[in-house]
């Protein structure tokens, strides 16, 4: 609907820099297709291809894409299939500005902790690596028979057993 629509941009607007409207499910699959989504926010009832179906086929492409539903139906049905779909949480409609705010900064928050678990993972194996390199680093270093010596800018990595015996070097 165009003015919940609407609403609903200017209150995503508080916490996203980039905000995509679409009127149905189809439109709505095909922005996500196009471009990098951080959150999805359907009405279970729109044309052409309803807010489920088009959830099941983003899930599909991403599954963990947090999804917050807005509905005005107390089906139990619609519900059964949203936690089948791993919807995480929903607005009853009318939605309230209060409610909006709170769902969207919970959403935001996890978001932003999920960034965090990414990073901290990437610096996780960018740790090891850097354990590998320098391992490795030092294997090369001490496999040469003649004196060998490391250095990275002003600072010395290495230096192998040749070379500390030549210059009578300690470790």
């Amino acid at each position: 609907e165009q003015d919940i629509r609407e609403n609903m941009k200017d209150i995503l607007e508080l916490f996203f820099d980039k905000i995509y409207i679409a009127e149905n499910g189809q439109e709505g699959l095909d922005i996500y297709k196009g471009n990098i989504i951080d959150l999805v926010i359907s009405d279970i009832q729109m044309p052409i291809m309803d807010g489920l179906q088009m959830i099941e086929n983003i899930k599909k492409i991403h599954s963990d894409i947090p999804v917050i539903i807005t509905t005005a139906f107390n089906e139990q049905d619609y519900f059964i299939r949203s936690i089948d779909l791993k919807v995480d949480k929903f607005l009853l409609k009318p939605i309230e500005q209060d409610s909006a705010k709170e769902v969207l900064f919970s959403i935001a928050t996890m978001i932003n902790n999920r960034l965090k678990a990414d990073e901290l993972e990437v610096r996780k194996i960018q740790d090891k690596i850097n354990r590998v390199s320098e391992h490795i680093v030092a294997e090369i270093t001490e496999s040469y028979q003649n004196p060998c010596l490391v250095y990275t800018g002003d600072k010395v990595r290495y230096i192998n057993d040749s070379f500390c015996s030549l210059f009578d070097a300690e470790e």
